[in-house]
């Protein structure tokens, strides 16, 4: 007998005001964006409800309790220079600087991504035991330009600024640039000034990794 809840407008709803009530500002759906980023999402009922699936009650509670991001992404696929596109100005540095990084992207759905870095050390076996037991992954520099430069146009509210103690909070992301050195890209440093985008070593002597985290979504509400 399959007992799961059929998922309809009623249903959305329902989801949607939850959302809302747990997550409250880091809650960020396609019609706000829509607004704010003047982005056409062409989507009807039907497609909102496969597309923009609300995650369950016990995925939003884990989303709240680990400060995370519920953000929709764009009405389709989007690299770092398609994002920059969007605003210039929130870039401080010219899209030639993304040579090498735009074979990475997002994608249209939900983005639930951490708000926060956390620090490691050169100790990339911690960073994969986490992600193979938490279902979480290291985002993309697409990814994280989205969310952040998103987050910006909806709530006016910079990530990866500056710490409290004023120090710069620049993250190491998955992508590594076609630049035959086998460096991650970074992206931070979010202020007036326009957002910081380049590469950093994987050498050994580095010792204060910033990551953000990323969780990927559950079967039954993906497209």
């Amino acid at each position: 007998m399959n007992t799961r809840k059929k998922y309809d407008k009623k249903e959305h709803k329902k989801r949607y005001a939850m959302a809302r009530k747990i997550l409250g500002e880091d809650f960020i759906c396609h019609k706000e964006i829509q607004e704010a980023r003047k982005l056409k999402y062409k989507l009807d009922w039907e497609d909102t409800l496969r597309i923009y699936r609300i995650p369950p009650t016990s995925v939003l509670k884990w989303l709240h309790k680990r400060k995370y991001l519920l953000i929709a992404g764009p009405p389709s696929k989007m690299s770092l220079s398609d994002i920059y596109d969007l605003k210039p100005k929130f870039f401080g540095v010219y899209k030639k600087a993304f040579a090498g990084m735009d074979y990475d992207n997002i994608n249209p759905g939900w983005l639930m991504i951490s708000k926060a870095p956390q620090i490691f050390g050169y100790k990339k076996y911690k960073i994969q035991e986490r992600c193979a037991l938490s279902g979480e992954y290291v985002p993309n520099i697409a990814q994280i330009a989205w969310a952040i430069t998103t987050y910006k146009e909806v709530r006016n509210k910079y990530l990866l600024g500056r710490d409290e103690d004023f120090c710069d909070v620049v993250v190491r992301t998955s992508t590594k640039p076609y630049d035959h050195t086998g460096n991650h890209s970074i992206i931070g440093l979010f202020d007036k000034y326009g957002l910081h985008i380049g590469s950093d070593s994987d050498n050994a002597d580095d010792e204060n990794w910033q990551m953000l985290f990323a969780r990927k979504p559950e079967r039954h509400y993906v497209l």
